[in-house]
Parts: C-alpha cells; structure tokens; sequence
C-alpha cells in the first residue's frame, strides 16, 4: 500500500497517510488516512516522547468537509463515533484496541473549540 502508515491494526485495514494537516518534531499530530476502499480516518497522535500514541476514528466525507471548513472542532470531529482505535507504538512493536470513545480522558484530545487552520493555498 502507498504511504502505508498503519498495519494489523484493530478491526480496520491497513491505513495509508492521504494528508497531514498538523506536524511536530516531524512528526504527523492531526492527520487522515484512508484504507484500500477509500475509507477515511482521522487520526491525533497523543503522544511522542517515551512511547508513541494515536486514536483513531472513521470520518465521512461531510465532517472532513465541516471539519476543515471549521464548522465542527477538533475535539468534536474525534469524539463523534461511539468507538475508536488507540493504537501504541513501544519501540518497534505496535499494538492496537478499540475504546469506547467516552472512556478517553480528554487530556490526550485536543482542546473544545480548536479549530483547523488549514492554509487554502495548499488545496
């Protein structure tokens, strides 16, 4: 798969990286993937330092449009499926599970009302 950036992952296909609309230290914080059938998925890592982290959850079409035309935030865009996928990469070894979306401490999500800052001149 092109851009393969998860595999073997929990209850989803293998995801590749479609667009990255947040780096830090080079890495992707808030970013979209799609599997082979063009499924979305937006993605927020969590955490970089000691261990890497990210929770996944599916996207339509239309909140990725609200979602970057800064209609719906952040938060509210991770948050609206009742489940998603966290995912932990220690070392070399990635391990995936699904969590109740209610059951995420909202320390590891982007703050309420954060929006996209998305430059147009890049679409």
């Amino acid at each position: 798969m092109d851009n393969e950036y998860f595999s073997n992952m929990a209850d989803i296909e293998d995801l590749s990286l479609d667009k990255v609309f947040l780096v830090y230290e080079s890495e992707p914080i808030l970013f979209l993937c799609k599997d082979k059938n063009d499924n979305m998925y937006f993605c927020v890592c969590t955490e970089i330092r000691y261990i890497k982290k990210w929770l996944v959850t599916k996207i339509s079409s239309d909140d990725l449009s609200d979602l970057e035309n800064q209609k719906i935030d952040i938060y509210t865009a991770i948050t609206k499926n009742e489940k998603m996928i966290e995912i932990i990469q220690i070392e070399d070894r990635m391990i995936s599970f699904n969590r109740y979306t209610k059951f995420i401490d909202d320390r590891y999500l982007p703050e309420k009302g954060t929006f996209l800052k998305i430059n147009m001149e890049d679409n």
